[in-house]
């Protein structure tokens, strides 16, 4: 989340180089045609392995001279690495020179290497490995005196435990990094451990929080220079403001965010803006463009490397073609979010997906299925996914008021709003009143039905809600 500096490289007056920057910058020139969105990074994806193996080789020669060539290779190799993760063999190759440092004495260098590859072990969802690689590098950046390296192990350390849920010690290592960040007047690794907490608060529901963080972090993103951190954060903030109800500010970050994306061939920006774009189109009624805008985003996904970004995409999306009327292609989308989900402990995506399917199932009349896919939602999004846990009490709600307890759908509905309206999700908020109205309206003596739905009224048209306030205003019988 915005994590920008490269660890043995240094630039003029100290200044940590942005190799992602420098790479990028330097493949998507006007004229590049190639990748994702323009960048003629072809080439390097074709010498990869060659690349990585020429690394390993030299960092496991017994020739001590080619060692750190081995290493400065895989260094440069990080900001291309950033932006196409791909396979085994570059994890491969950072083990090779972590050892390869190692042997060499230079602290700084092993450190990296080992944050390189802590970075490795992390795509492949190896966090126990990986917890032990930001360990080790924490340990030898301390011994080095690298203060830098010391604030990107403790980040590394923080993203392995957000990566599995584990908020609340994910936050701890992220304020610790962004201290050590802050001392030393380092603008990069700021961004990183700040975006990182953006999404931490972001998971959690907080969707205020979230934004304001993410805005932050891109804005120190920009006084460092890192070209990486202004692609990768404007997605992120599009994302919170959709889900904060302000589709027209989304919309209009969702574009640069999708720009900078194809313009520096990286597919997660790219996945991540048109999800948005689909997400704000279904919500204010544009549902033929919001679904042609979901085939463009599942082709982006397929370039995805990281599982959990996928996950991510595919759980918004399944969202998107429910609303369109799509419910076997929502399932499905929610099913595949979970399997790839459960691929790294990604407890997040588990608990949105076992959410989205209790929601499909709830609509096809399948109750047990249903209340199975609640409890699994449950167990996954714990005390900490809030908004995951509205998501499950308006399913709760449908199961309990078909089972004969009305009493029980209007409380769980009340509870929802609650949460929705405490998190900011404006889209939420509506979707609970207009829920707690039907169950009143359908079983007498459960209160008026006109109280959640003017307030449901009054909210969608505040955020431009299209199919929900046209919905409530029918109910309502106002024109």
């Amino acid at each position: 989340m915005g994590d920008t500096a490269t660890y043995t490289a240094r630039g003029p007056a100290g200044t940590a180089v942005d190799p992602a920057a420098q790479l990028a910058g330097e493949a998507a020139g006007p004229a590049a045609t190639g990748g994702v969105g323009g960048a003629d990074l072809g080439w390097l994806r074709r010498e990869r392995s060659n690349i990585c193996a020429a690394i390993t080789m030299a960092c496991d020669s017994a020739d001590e001279r080619l060692g750190p060539a081995g290493w400065r290779l895989a260094d440069a190799m990080l900001g291309y690495v950033r932006l196409w993760p791909g396979d085994g063999d570059w994890a491969k190759a950072v083990r090779a020179a972590a050892r390869s440092a190692a042997r060499s004495g230079n602290g700084r260098a092993y450190a990296g290497m080992l944050l390189n590859a802590a970075d490795a072990e992390y795509r492949e969802g190896r966090t126990a490995a990986e917890r032990i690689r930001a360990r080790e590098a924490l340990a030898v950046a301390r011994t080095a005196g690298w203060r830098a390296g010391e604030g990107l192990a403790l980040a590394a350390l923080g993203r392995s435990h957000w990566s599995v849920g584990s908020l609340p010690l994910a936050d701890r290592y992220l304020r610790r990094a962004l201290a050590v960040h802050r001392a030393i007047d380092d603008p990069a690794g700021e961004a990183g451990a700040l975006g990182r907490l953006a999404r931490s608060a972001h998971d959690r529901g907080d969707l205020r929080s979230a934004l304001r963080d993410y805005k932050r972090a891109l804005g120190l993103a920009d006084a460092a220079d890192s070209r990486f951190g202004r692609v990768r954060l404007p997605a992120h903030i599009a994302l919170a403001l959709a889900d904060l109800g302000r589709y027209e500010q989304a919309a209009r970050w969702s574009e640069p965010a999708y720009r900078l994306s194809r313009e520096a061939a990286f597919p997660e920006g790219v996945a991540l803006a048109l999800t948005c774009r689909a997400v704000v189109l279904a919500n204010t009624g544009a549902l033929e463009a919001a679904l042609r805008t979901v085939a463009e985003a599942h082709a982006a996904i397929g370039d995805l490397a990281d599982p959990r970004a996928a996950a991510d995409c595919l759980n918004r999306l399944a969202g998107v073609e429910a609303a369109a009327g799509s419910p076997g292609a929502a399932e499905r989308g929610h099913g595949k979010a979970l399997q790839l989900a459960r691929t790294t402990g990604y407890r997040q995506g588990a608990a949105a997906a076992h959410a989205g399917l209790a929601a499909e199932q709830v609509g096809r009349g399948r109750y047990e299925e249903a209340a199975a896919s609640c409890r699994s939602a449950l167990a996954a999004a714990g005390t900490e996914l809030r908004l995951v846990r509205a998501r499950v009490l308006l399913a709760q709600a449908d199961i309990a008021l078909a089972a004969g307890s009305p009493s029980g759908a209007v409380a769980r509905c009340r509870e929802a709003e609650a949460l929705f309206r405490d998190a900011g999700d404006r889209l939420g908020e509506v979707r609970a009143l207009l829920a707690w109205g039907r169950v009143a309206d359908a079983v007498p003596g459960h209160g008026a039905a006109l109280r959640p739905w003017r307030r449901g009224v009054w909210v969608a048209s505040s955020v431009g809600a299209g199919p929900e306030r046209d919905t409530l205003r029918s109910l309502l019988g106002v024109d």
